[in-house]
């Protein structure tokens, strides 16, 4: 069971804090208390044209804890901005509703905008303060977390969800905290012909192609300027881009799946270790997974190991519906696999997820 506070924290790095908070707490009082407070990442413009990534908390103040009531009224009480989410009177038992005369303040619910998907969020889960609130969402999958939140609010005076509530919440937080809107080239894999749009400095707004540079493994986005009779390209240096459009490249694919696998065991192990993603560790799994939805892999040998790895790096991602096709590709293309490395490789990184 998971109890919903508030988290006022007017320092920076907040999430940080209370992190080594809990783990101290716990270290000092042998118990096992564990915070959800999931992020968003957004890309913020800085002077000079630059853009920094940066992570938001996706529930503004509100945070979920799990471990032992008493232990968690503890904590709060030695202050640092933690206090109970409390239900609202007029929806408790009459045997546990408070005297109105000392009838504690409840945390009004945000109000959402429309138009963004942290601020629906919010509004779904705050809105499990109180039984009478119904809360609607053009976004059926978020919606039915929504629900199951509001429905979850145990009879006591604490709003609690459940950790299958919780767990459900969690795929669509991992998935909004790495989704990444543009990408620093050092981080991820680009190919010779990749489409990109420069979207900071001097050069923002520029499109061209990648290339590879002789001699190196680094590269230039090369801008043409095209005309009837030729085109002139220029070599530009870009800290940040996005990807319009991919390569549709297999000449490379075995290169390709062999270079993804040391990011993806690094990104596992942060996984299987409950540790939030680095932006470059996101960065290269989000473009791995979309590259190679629009690549043809030639031999069942080749995708089997290419669908294992797409089934981790989906999983990882917070893509459940992907890593169940991947996974089921997967299953069929196995029994062709007769390399034992290969095969241990597969069994090795497979299992993660029960499988």
């Amino acid at each position: 069971m998971w109890y919903l506070l508030n988290y006022i924290a007017p320092a920076l790095h907040r999430k940080e804090q209370l992190d080594a908070r809990i783990e101290a707490y716990n270290s000092l009082n042998g118990t096992d208390l564990r915070v959800f407070a999931p992020q968003i990442v957004e890309a913020k413009p800085q002077s000079g044209g630059t853009i920094r990534i940066v992570s938001r908390a996706i529930l503004f103040h509100y945070i979920f804890i799990t471990g032992p009531l008493e232990h968690i009224k503890r904590l709060a009480s030695t202050g640092g901005g933690l206090s109970f989410v409390l239900r609202h009177p007029d929806s408790l038992p009459s045997t546990e509703r408070i005297p109105s005369a000392t009838t504690p303040t409840v945390a009004k619910p945000v109000t959402a905008s429309p138009t963004s998907e942290k601020s629906s969020v919010v509004a779904k889960l705050v809105g499990a303060t109180s039984s009478a609130r119904k809360i609607s969402s053009s976004t059926p999958e978020k919606s039915s977390v929504g629900a199951k939140l509001v429905g979850a609010a145990s009879s006591a005076r604490y709003v609690t969800v459940s950790d299958a509530d919780i767990q459900a919440f969690s795929i669509i937080a991992r998935a909004y905290s790495n989704r990444l809107p543009y990408y620093n080239p050092a981080d991820i894999d680009l190919l010779d012909g990749d489409e990109v749009e420069v979207v900071s400095g001097p050069f923002t707004g520029l499109k061209g192609t990648f290339i590879t540079r002789r001699g190196t493994q680094n590269g230039n986005i090369v801008v043409a300027a095209t005309s009837q009779i030729g085109s002139i390209a220029y070599d530009i240096q870009a800290d940040t881009i996005r990807i319009i459009r991919f390569a549709k490249d297999s000449r490379r694919a075995y290169d390709q799946i062999d270079a993804f696998i040391p990011r993806l065991l690094d990104a596992l192990e942060a996984y299987r270790a409950d540790r939030p993603l680095t932006p470059a560790q996101a960065a290269s799994l989000h473009v791995f997974t979309r590259r190679f939805a629009v690549t043809e892999i030639p031999g069942a040998k080749l995708d089997a190991k290419l669908q294992a790895l797409l089934t981790v790096a989906h999983e990882i991602l917070g893509n459940p519906q992907e890593s169940a096709a991947a996974r089921a590709r997967y299953e069929k293309r196995l029994p062709y696999v007769t390399n034992p490395r290969t095969l241990r490789l597969l069994h090795e990184i497979i299992p993660f997820n029960g499988g």
